[in-house]
């Protein structure tokens, strides 16, 4: 499931305005058994664990999105998924760009490590090294997938066979 969808769900329990702490949050989403949380492992489908929905929450409050107190900070009664949608891509597109890893700079990190001899793979975490950032690499892949899904970046995150052979290209 999307990324957007996840910290879609996170958002709506946020806006219910019952919880005050990341905890509880992520351990009412995780108490739903909800799709967007769900994965399959040979053939049975299992959910995330309150732990792993609560870095879904943190993500939210870096984004700005929610506050510390785990209240929504848009204020706008009942934001409709559509709307939710932009405003995440618009925040997270000013918090990229804050944290100094706008879609320029992420083109000329690629292109640096295509470059080395040997060359490297654009992976997220390659360019995260390139890029010297202050935030994860998970936040940034993270902030990364929501741009890309949305196509606010021209970077299509694949999954596919690569053959890395010494000398010419390393991972």
């Amino acid at each position: 499931m999307a990324i957007d969808e996840k910290l879609f769900r996170i958002y709506q329990e946020a806006d219910k305005k019952q919880h005050t702490r990341v905890a509880d949050v992520a351990k009412a989403i995780a108490g739903q058994q909800l799709e967007e949380f769900s994965y399959q492992r040979r053939g049975e489908r299992l959910y995330h664990t309150w732990t792993t929905v609560a870095e879904y929450v943190r993500l939210l409050m870096r984004f700005g999105l929610i506050g510390e107190d785990c209240q929504p900070l848009i204020n706008a009664p009942k934001v409709s998924k559509q709307g939710f949608m932009i405003t995440l891509g618009d925040y997270v597109e000013r918090w990229a760009d804050e944290q100094g890893f706008s879609a320029e700079r992420i083109k000329e990190a690629a292109r640096e490590l295509l470059r080395r001899e040997p060359a490297r793979l654009p992976t997220p975490l390659n360019v995260h090294g390139v890029l010297q950032l202050q935030v994860s690499s998970a936040h940034f892949s993270k902030a990364l997938s929501v741009r890309a899904y949305q196509d606010r970046i021209k970077v299509h995150p694949k999954q596919r066979v690569v053959l890395i052979i010494p000398d010419v290209i390393y991972e």
